[in-house]
């Protein structure tokens, strides 16, 4: 279109008038819907641009680069009809060997679309050139930190290198610190915090100690502290913990988890005695490694354990083998890792597309692969393994006595309330083992070895969620379990009046009473529900009628009962302090880190719709698929069992 002088320029060059008429009777075509309507040059500038409060639609199919050219079109003459100094925010980005041109006059549409494709493209390179994830323009502080560009005033230049470092960084800090108060109050009002630990080397080989603080709405990041030349003992890790108790407030710490060392252990002992009321319980889910760990340490299980490594060492290692395998499966072999025991049992149940297992070593190509000498001992082993009957009953054994273990540790090893889940999953466990076909001294074992780890796990918090789940509201709960928890309530509370209010209001619960009689209401926290809501809000917000149960309630079955938080947080810390970063100093590593880790959590606290766009994450049954978890087929071995024992023990559905 031709310069735009004015309004009416714009609004002429995307509409066509019909009829003119007087004011708003004018009727007028939108050249990009080709809907007719009828109103003055204001209602047309509305279509357009999109706004609202002038009686007419917005136009949908009008592009949204064009709308916001016109919208800065709209705006810039809008400031000069009504007498206001004329400038102009266009920004002209020029070749390396340009020097910048001022217009001395407005820019089209065409030129703002132009300018903005330049500006696009700068950004675009920064991004590349740096590897920043792309996803990260979705980010709302991203979008933050370009509007705040494009409506300054000055010729913005970004920030200096030290300032950055030290006072921006400071400044930034005291911002998160500030705006996670409203967090820090619902989790004091409401829900209690679970202090978390965990201990760490870094990039600089210097041993660090972290500090979390969890609630069901988020984890708060408190400090990571540089223990360099001292002892880690347990008077050391009590007194440190002690600071941050303190600082938080004891009355606000329901429990503190560290794993089972024994130096926390011996902590543990001390903050008990030193705050009354306090629980320490050891993460349920370094219990349950260290039991799967245990467990696979018998050659009933280690066996077929090692020989999978080998399949998978030579499926996934070579290009001529992974390309074979690949082409008679569409699923990717998974390589066990490190950090937890139970990577292994995800990697050896993926090997359920025994098919095309059996399918890659029966070929042609496999054979000349397998004739060449440096490959020869690799895939005689294979091939035996992967023909033997046996070893595919092994592999379903293997999987069907440790799934329920499994399936707990993944349970707990996450953000969210489990504590009033542990006990019955525990309890199912055991059944679970005692009802496994395996030789008698081996299931006596794996026994022993599972009540030791719950021995040590256990704390008297797991039996009081678990009487206070509505789930189990009509479950026979034992003697050992009424004893855990009135000695957990008695704890917990502060005066003999309120442990007899709690013993009270509990037995209305159990009987059904009042609102605990509505099965609607009851069946809002069944995980089958389709308006299912966490323990913790059933209580907050159907409680009312026992506020001293609730109250207890709302606490304990808002906790998580593992320090999975606390690990997790080391490779956020990786992240910032990396190996082309080992030169930061412990502080601005703990700085850096305290932002990056809080400015998340005050954002999906406070703007909970712009953090789902800002982080994509993966749904349950998107995990279940990378991780091989699905129930949806059985792990069936390829071959015909003769023995209808044998066929039992090969068609355990995983």
């Amino acid at each position: 279109m031709p310069t735009a002088g004015s309004l009416q320029e714009i609004a002429r060059e995307h509409t066509k008038i019909h009829a003119k008429g007087k004011g708003a009777n004018t009727k007028f075509t939108c050249n990009q819907c080709n809907k007719e309507f009828t109103g003055s040059q204001t209602r047309q500038l509305a279509h357009l641009t999109g706004t609202s409060g002038s009686g007419v639609a917005a136009c949908q199919e009008i592009d949204d680069d064009l709308r916001n050219a016109i919208n800065i079109e709209v705006d810039r003459l809008g400031r000069v009809k009504s007498g206001s100094k004329a400038s102009s925010n266009h920004i002209d980005i020029p070749d390396a060997e340009q020097r910048p041109t001022k217009r001395l006059r407005q820019p089209t549409i065409a030129e703002s679309l132009a300018d903005k494709r330049a500006l696009d493209t700068v950004v675009a390179e920064f991004f590349y050139a740096h590897g920043i994830p792309l996803h990260l323009v979705r980010s709302p502080l991203f979008k933050k930190m370009c509007e705040a560009i494009s409506k300054s005033n000055v010729a913005y230049r970004g920030p200096a290198y030290n300032a950055m470092r030290t006072d921006l960084l400071d400044a930034v800090k005291c911002r998160v610190e500030n705006d996670s108060q409203s967090w820090s109050d619902h989790g004091k009002k409401v829900t209690g915090f679970v202090l978390g630990s965990d201990g760490w080397t870094d990039a600089q080989s210097r041993p660090l100690m972290n500090f979390m603080l969890v609630t069901p709405r988020g984890t708060k990041f408190v400090r990571a502290l540089d223990t360099s030349g001292n002892e880690k003992s347990g008077q050391y890790i009590a007194d440190k913990m002690s600071e941050v108790i303190d600082e938080v407030g004891p009355a606000h710490i329901t429990a503190v988890i560290m794993d089972g060392a024994s130096n926390n252990v011996s902590a543990n002992k001390i903050l008990e005695q030193r705050y009354d009321g306090l629980f320490t319980l050891h993460c349920t889910a370094h219990a349950l490694d260290l039991a799967l760990e245990s467990i696979c340490d018998f050659p009933y299980f280690s066996d077929p354990a090692k020989v999978s490594k080998k399949i998978i060492k030579v499926l996934t290692n070579h290009h001529t083998t992974s390309a074979l395998f690949k082409s008679h499966s569409k699923l990717f072999l998974l390589k066990p890792g490190d950090t937890r025991f139970y990577s292994t049992y995800i990697a050896v149940r993926r090997l359920r597309c025994q098919s095309a297992i059996r399918k890659t070593v029966v070929s042609e190509e496999w054979d000349e692969w397998a004739a060449k000498r440096d490959y020869r001992e690799k895939a005689k082993v294979v091939s035996k393994a992967v023909l033997d009957h046996g070893f595919w009953r092994s592999i379903a054994n293997f999987c069907h006595v440790l799934k329920p273990i499994v399936r707990l540790l993944r349970l707990v090893d996450s953000n969210m309330p489990s504590m009033g889940k542990v006990y019955p999953e525990c309890a199912a466990i055991e059944t679970h083992i005692e009802q496994c076909k395996l030789p008698a001294d081996v299931r006596a074992d794996v026994a022993t070895i599972f009540r030791q780890r719950w021995d040590d796990m256990h704390s008297p918090l797991h039996s009081v969620a678990y009487m206070l789940e509505p789930q189990f509201q009509d479950t026979d709960f034992g003697t050992e379990v009424r004893k855990d928890f009135r000695d957990g309530v008695k704890r917990m509370v502060e005066t003999a009046d309120e442990y007899k209010a709690v013993l009270s209001q509990h037995t209305k619960f159990t009987n059904k009473e009042g609102i605990f009689g509505d099965e609607d209401i009851m069946s809002l926290t069944q995980d089958d529900s389709e308006h299912s809501i966490p323990t913790y809000q059933f209580w907050a917000e159907h409680g009312h009628e026992t506020p001293a149960l609730a109250a207890v309630a709302k606490r304990v079955t808002s906790m998580v009962s593992s320090a999975g938080a606390c690990e997790r947080n080391w490779s956020a810390y990786d992240f910032i302090h990396s190996k082309k970063r080992n030169k930061l100093t412990a502080q601005r590593a703990n700085d850096l880190v305290f932002v990056f880790s809080n400015l998340r959590l005050t954002t999906r606290f406070r703007e909970p719709e712009k953090f789902a766009e800002w982080v994509e994450e993966i749904d349950e049954e998107q995990q279940e698929a990378l991780l091989g978890l699905q129930d949806d087929e059985q792990f069936v071995p390829a071959f015909e069992m003769e023995d209808a024992a044998d066929s039992d023990h090969a068609e355990e559905s995983d």
